[in-house]
């Protein structure tokens, strides 16, 4: 029966705790030498040294990966044997004792594995784990980066972060002296530190408002009582072009009656014309017939 999983996100919020785990030299260079691993030259990997902190790392990362498998996966992780190295005068080959970190919440699963699977030992349960794993990582190079890349990129960036503090850190102490004083009061970094960039803000300001009363006290410069008169003479340009256009405006409605009053006068005349003409013709024709 495949172990339950355990929720990872408590595994890191858990303290490491250290146990001497016995493991063949080749599991355990194995292992160290997965935070190494690059993508780009996985060849150039020294695998022969043994780094205790990144053998910890890789068999934490690991642990986690077993945990997440399927049931099935487990039990054959798990319950099938694999003898290939047992040798006639030893049995799973020669080993030795490494101090491994883990999270006590993974030491707790190891040993729930450990009871339900009959192993002897955790150290048996975590050989088993790198008999399992390893041959697929050696083989596909895909594989691998999905078990152990996740790891290294967080590695990098754990060192990336403590470089940049670690650089930081120096430079703001390069900066000040060993009474605390900052060392060049020039600087804009250590002039703001210091505060003293608020005083020559301050410094600023109140030689501004000394300019400006003295700019008020003298008057205004020639130049600008100049500049005054121009824009008051423009000002009456354009208020006497403004009474001109409305002037215009005033008389269009009163040349335009005077044109249609003389244009009804035109119509009554053509029509007084008619009349006039039409009573000829009926007079000259009442004749023709009395004649």
């Amino acid at each position: 029966m495949a172990p339950a999983p355990v929720d990872t996100q408590s595994q890191a919020s858990d303290e490491t705790e250290t146990r001497s785990i016995a493991l063949c030299p080749d599991q355990a260079q194995w292992l160290s030498a997965r935070c190494n691993l690059t993508e780009d030259s996985p060849s150039d990997v020294d695998e022969k040294a043994i780094n205790l902190l990144q053998l910890s790392d890789a068999a934490q990362r690991m642990i986690e990966v077993a945990n997440r498998e399927s049931p099935q996966v487990k039990r054959q992780i798990f319950l099938v044997v694999r003898c290939y190295r047992c040798l006639q005068h030893t049995r799973g080959g020669d080993k030795y004792n490494y101090e491994v970190a883990l999270p006590a919440q993974q030491w707790k699963w190891l040993e729930v594995v450990r009871n339900r699977s009959n192993h002897a030992t955790i150290g048996k349960t975590i050989r088993i784990m790198v008999d399992f794993y390893k041959p697929l990582c050696d083989r596909d190079a895909k594989v691998e980066s999905a078990i152990f890349g996740p790891m290294r990129q967080q590695l990098e960036a754990s060192t990336s972060e403590a470089e940049e503090s670690s650089s930081s850190s120096s430079a703001s102490s390069s900066d000040v002296e060993a009474d605390g004083s900052p060392k060049n009061p020039k600087n804009p970094e250590n002039f703001q530190q210091s505060g003293g960039r608020k005083e020559e803000q301050e410094e600023q300001q109140q030689q501004q408002q000394n300019e400006e009363q003295q700019h008020e006290a003298k008057g205004p410069h020639p130049s600008e009582k100049k500049k005054k008169q121009e824009e008051e003479a423009a000002g009456e340009v354009r208020d006497s072009k403004k009474e001109i256009s409305e002037q215009k405006t005033v008389d269009k409605p009163v040349e335009e009656q005077q044109f249609s009053r003389a244009a009804a006068l035109r119509e009554v005349a053509l029509a007084m014309g008619l009349a006039a003409a039409s009573a000829a013709v009926v007079v000259m024709l009442r004749r023709r017939r009395e004649a």
